[in-house]
């Protein structure tokens, strides 16, 4: 079993990101695609294979991502 952030578990999500893609590509409802894994660790290179894997598998659709605000006072 891969280990959190190790590349073994980088390689799985970025699979996910690509199996999701296919087999949701055709829903209407599908404006963009996520490409960040929600609560993950900042890793630029790690979201540049994510993001463009995305364009590479439907290029008529936008990415985006969900960022956790670092240092908030709340």
């Amino acid at each position: 079993m891969a280990a959190y952030w190790d590349e073994t578990w980088k390689q799985v999500a970025v699979d996910n990101v690509g199996r999701m893609i296919c087999r949701d590509w055709n829903h209407p409802s599908i404006i963009l695609w996520g490409v960040r894994i929600n609560e993950s660790r900042d890793d630029h290179d790690f979201y540049v294979r994510t993001n463009a894997l995305a364009h590479v598998l439907d290029n008529t659709r936008q990415t985006g991502v969900s960022e956790i605000p670092r240092n908030q006072n709340c």
